[in-house]
């Protein structure tokens, strides 16, 4: 593929990805700022996004980790999670 074949299809992805960061979050449960445990006297905090409705059906899952080499760096910062 050459550069300005390569240069269409990156700006056709985007242009295709944004009906899904434009979705809402009905139906959706958001707990934010859950402590999962302590490191070096801080809190550590994670935040869960689940379907209100419970099923037994198995979900897909995502886990996003925001950079900081694990030494630090605040979720909060990531505006894109």
């Amino acid at each position: 593929m050459d550069k300005g074949g390569f240069m269409k299809t990156v700006i056709l992805f985007f242009f295709l990805a944004l009906p899904v960061a434009a979705q809402d979050l009905r139906g959706i449960e958001v707990l934010r700022d859950l402590e999962y445990g302590k490191g070096a006297g801080t809190s550590l905090k994670l935040d869960l996004y689940r379907p209100e409705v419970s099923t037994m059906q198995p979900k897909p899952v995502i886990l996003y980790i925001h950079g900081g080499g694990w030494r630090g760096g605040d979720k909060r910062k990531a505006a894109m999670a």
